[in-house]
């Protein structure tokens, strides 16, 4: 029986030393297609030092063609899993030749940042730089009713941070208390957003049960290193 390139990947990850590796791909009967984890991840891998593992696998032919379809598709969530500490790879099985021999041997593409934008420090700079001047126009602190909130500027990768304090006792907290935070870190973006186009307002962050974090970014950075 032949030997998926997910199943070598299971096996070159055990053997690398990680205790916890399944496959979290899954087969949609009604669409008759399969469905990847996060719309990437074929495989998962959690070690207790080492931390989280997503990979995509394919074949050494499809490595490039998988790091454009992460780049189209799943920017957002393979940069939330980077930021969170976690890693990203590729694995591309392909036949090396070893003597007389032929053995599969994993291609792996590490998937970060850089990798994920394709971007050269100069374009990181001027997108950096045009943040920088969206920051100035976002309220620095801000409060509503029981939430309180503080802009932060974050320089890699390029973003406003606003970070709202809810109440102390999260079992006191109501639906209203999570609306207020919303229309507090909105209020506080508002400006910025009715002069830059570019920047989107997105939500939904729960660091802890009594903070959320909301960010301004832009809708593509490479789009707006382009356009500057």
């Amino acid at each position: 029986m032949a030997t998926s390139p997910s199943q070598r990947t299971l096996n070159y990850l055990r053997k690398q030393g990680w205790p916890h590796v399944e496959v979290v791909e899954k087969w949609i009967p009604q669409a008759k297609r399969r469905k990847d984890l996060f719309g990437f991840c074929d495989v998962l891998a959690v070690h207790p030092e080492w931390g989280h593992l997503y990979v995509q696998v394919t074949t050494g032919a499809n490595v490039n063609a998988r790091l454009y379809k992460i780049r189209e598709y799943s920017t957002q969530v393979v940069e939330n899993i980077v930021l969170s500490g976690a890693s990203v790879e590729i694995h591309g099985w392909r036949k090396i030749k070893h003597g007389n021999r032929h053995l599969w041997e994993p291609r792996i593409i590490p998937v970060g940042l850089e990798e994920l934008y394709s971007m050269n420090n100069d374009d990181w700079k001027k997108v950096e730089d045009a943040i920088d001047e969206a920051f100035l126009m976002v309220n620095a602190v801000g409060t509503r009713d029981e939430c309180t909130a503080v802009a932060t500027f974050v320089d890699y990768p390029p973003m406003i941070r606003i970070e709202v304090k809810l109440l102390d006792d999260p079992d006191e907290q109501t639906s209203k208390h999570m609306t207020d935070a919303v229309e507090l870190a909105h209020s506080m973006a508002e400006k910025a957003l009715g002069v830059y186009p570019w920047l989107v307002f997105q939500s939904g962050c729960a660091p802890s049960r009594t903070s959320l974090i909301f960010h301004l970014r832009p809708k593509s950075y490479n789009e707006l290193a382009d356009s500057i």
